[in-house]
């Protein structure tokens, strides 16, 4: 089922099907501002005590948008000059108003602003399952290198506990921790006796931590919550062999929260990536998907819909 309605003064369409329920903005970056099963947690992550939207201008830095839920980063997260060209924060996708478009589910595309480059999405739910198609072409007449990253924000509580299936280190980007770890590689999922990153715990004072595990055989990892509530991530590692892992215990904007990014890249910029970037040829499509599977509370799992 799909409904068409407002969210915080801004269209938005939901996409449910009586066991999830996905709510799309598509003026602000085509944006999935609300994901959460019947009688569940919404994983969604929204700073302060209640859902606050408003659109940013193209140009603006990263830090001055709403942090909501899932954008897409495109081609690059961090800014960066390519190919003669300057890319902005965190690419081009998070604050540019997306097309609707026909079909099933909740196609959403964009024409992005500074690269001869088109990006169509959409979103199907089959049972407990969100499932987001991707297609990228390249529409001008040479090839362009390009990164993307899944850049879902998600929501903490007490308990929450990531799934890294047979990842035994990560790459770290960044951190900032009371006490640094200098070492470039950390074993997952603890580093030192002090730090357990597959339980949210970067030790004391405000932390952050960005990380890349990969490459991967197989693509997935999860969050799980203490009732049992789970938020799973199925992709390709064939096209995205990298999982991005943010995690922010106030060390920065004072937020807590968690991003588990499927990418194709290595490294947040694509200028660094050099040789490692992917090439779309002109006329060009490629084409991959996400999946996110979530497992409701274990009160609700046998619960009839409605019941």
């Amino acid at each position: 089922m799909i409904h068409t309605g407002q969210l915080e003064g801004f269209p938005a369409v939901t996409l449910s099907n009586g066991e999830v329920e996905a709510v799309f903005v598509p003026m602000l970056g085509g944006r999935l501002a609300s994901l959460k099963a019947v009688g569940g947690r919404s994983w969604c992550f929204s700073p302060g005590d209640r859902l606050q939207l408003w659109a940013n201008r193209p140009g603006d830095p990263f830090t001055t948008g709403t942090f909501v839920g899932l954008d897409e980063c495109l081609p690059t997260i961090t800014a960066c000059r390519v190919d003669g060209r300057d890319l902005p924060d965190h690419g081009s996708c998070w604050n540019h108003p997306w097309e609707l478009l026909p079909g099933d589910g909740v196609g959403l595309g964009l024409d992005l602003p500074d690269l001869p480059l088109r990006l169509e999405r959409r979103a199907t739910l089959r049972g407990t399952t969100l499932r987001l198609d991707y297609a990228l072409t390249n529409r001008g007449d040479r090839p362009e290198r390009w990164g993307w990253a899944f850049h879902g924000l998600l929501a903490l509580a007490p308990g929450d506990r990531i799934e890294l299936p047979g990842v035994e280190s990560v790459r770290v980007a960044a951190q900032r921790l009371a006490e640094p770890l200098s070492l470039p590689t950390w074993a997952w999922p603890s580093p030192r006796p002090d730090l357990h990153l597959d339980t949210l715990d970067l030790g004391p004072g405000p932390t952050f931590l960005k990380a890349f595990a990969g490459p991967l055989d197989d693509g997935h990892a999860a969050v799980w919550a203490r009732d049992g509530q789970g938020l799973a991530l199925r992709w390709p590692a064939q096209t995205n062999p990298w999982c991005g892992l943010w995690l922010s215990r106030g060390g920065y904007l004072n937020q807590h929260t968690l991003a588990l990014e499927p990418t194709n890249l290595p490294c947040d910029s694509l200028e660094m990536a050099g040789d490692r970037a992917a090439v779309l040829d002109p006329g060009a499509t490629a084409t991959w998907w996400v999946e996110m599977c979530l497992t409701p509370p274990r009160n609700d799992r046998h619960r009839s819909v409605g019941g």
